[in-house]
């Protein structure tokens, strides 16, 4: 498909019930939701656990093929779970298995089937009693990490840090690197002195962004009707 066939109308409807069913059946999962917090295909996204948060205008997507997974079973009393930050992009298939904490800074990125586990959840020599080693994970402000990666116990990533995919993070990644490999190490050094534009710009003027995208969305679909979506499901072209 080259471009989208649907009437303004649908795409309205499948936001709205997106919404709704976020709203309804996801969001009472969760300890908090911020402000502007958005889900898509959220019947594909679940929260296990208690202990989980999500900040302000934080965006999960899901998919059939890759659901998203946020577990929390406290192994310690102290344990503080999942806490995801402002502005943070949750990518399909994301996984979080969280016995102590996992905490997301603002602005973080996660490309799909990113796994974060801060527990071995057993023990190499009782592997039925002990729930073996664990440790916090934390990614600081403006993470990226790549599609793939496996961040494991223990491990800070700091603040505008790139993984590259399918990388095994098992030791702390400082500010302002790119790291990768298995395990991962840095292979590259940012710039601290330029600007990192990162989602929370996005954000800056709420009203004026959604407003934005609602003129581009009316502008794309305008022209579409019932019968030249349901022409183009039943009657496919190479030019559709």
């Amino acid at each position: 498909m080259r471009r989208e066939h649907r009437p303004h109308y649908l795409r309205l409807a499948r936001a709205t019930l997106e919404a709704r069913y976020a709203r309804h059946f996801l969001e009472p999962h969760f300890d908090a939701v911020g402000e502007g917090t958005a889900f898509g295909n959220p019947w594909h996204i679940s929260a296990h656990g208690p202990h989980i948060e999500l900040g302000r205008y934080v965006k999960i997507d899901a998919s059939t093929e890759r659901p998203v997974r946020l577990v929390c079973w406290p192994i310690e009393p102290t344990a503080t779970g999942i806490k995801i930050g402002d502005f943070a992009m949750i990518n399909p298939g994301a996984r979080f298995h969280c016995g102590d904490r996992i905490e997301l800074g603002k602005n973080a990125l996660l490309a799909p089937e990113v796994t974060l586990s801060d527990s071995d959840w057993h023990d190499p020599y009782d592997r039925v009693y002990t729930n073996g080693a664990h440790a916090p994970i934390i990614l600081h402000d403006n993470v990226w990490v790549g599609e793939g990666a496996r961040i494991c116990k223990g491990v800070t990533i700091g603040e505008n840090s790139i993984i590259g995919a399918g990388s095994v993070v098992t030791h702390d990644i400082d500010d302002d690197a790119i790291a990768a490999g298995n395990p991962a190490r840095v292979i590259r050094r940012l710039d601290a002195d330029r600007e990192f534009i990162s989602r929370d710009h996005v954000y800056a003027h709420p009203e004026a962004f959604f407003g934005e995208l609602k003129r581009i969305e009316d502008t794309m679909l305008s022209h579409n009707t019932t019968l030249g979506y349901l022409r183009h499901l039943l009657f496919p072209k190479r030019t559709d």
